[in-house]
């Protein structure tokens, strides 16, 4: 999916994003590329068998904790990269790092809450924008970051073999979680929209 419209890419020139905010990004995809090393070291070692050693490997990294951190890395990478697009100088720090509720409800609320956190700087950055088309575009563009984010994160996960259903159910269930609140969001938006637009009217009339 592209992230962005065309009139918010023409903004990239005006992006100023510190060095501190890629560098920190990079630091966080090397610790999932950590993870996925040392599992596949794990997988090649003699010592103990194949097998055992795999399992143990993967039993002690494939929890709700570890998800959670994968798709958090995932989630902040794709967010960036929207975010910086759309010319909103913000950076998505540790998105899912409060809180150790890791039940799909939980984690797909927080990702919700922090995303749309940036509606206000997203308007002010597309002034000359429509009221609705702020909206869709917002809507759009972290959308399409959650579901590179989401993929990003199952490609990784994929990677081990012993991860259970449980666990790719949650992921999914967070998935459609995240979608259907932001589909919320969008909608209490419009109906907040709808209602200031009939105030002005009703002002105008008197």
């Amino acid at each position: 999916m592209n992230i962005g419209t065309t009139q918010s890419q023409s903004l990239i020139n005006s992006m100023q994003f510190s060095s501190s905010t890629v560098t920190q990004s990079a630091t966080r995809m090397q610790f999932s590329s950590s993870a996925m090393t040392q599992s596949a070291t794990a997988r090649k070692s003699p010592i103990g068998g194949v097998g055992s050693l795999d399992k143990v490997e993967v039993g002690t990294k494939v929890d709700g904790n570890f998800v959670n951190r994968v798709l958090q890395d995932s989630l902040e990478d794709r967010l960036n990269s929207a975010l910086e697009t759309a010319g909103v100088e913000m950076s998505a720090g540790e998105l899912l790092a409060s809180g150790m509720d890791f039940s799909p409800e939980a984690t797909a609320t927080r990702i919700v809450d922090f995303a749309t956190s940036f509606y206000s700087a997203y308007q002010m950055n597309h002034e000359s924008d429509e009221g609705g088309a702020k909206l869709e575009g917002f809507v759009t563009l972290i959308k399409g970051a959650v579901e590179e984010g989401f993929a990003g994160a199952r490609e990784l996960l994929g990677g081990f073999s012993e991860m259970s259903k449980e666990v790719e159910d949650d992921i999914d269930e967070t998935f459609d979680l995240t979608m259907k609140g932001i589909d919320a969001f969008a909608d209490e938006q419009r109906q907040l929209e709808a209602q200031a637009e009939e105030e002005l009217q009703e002002m105008g009339a008197i």
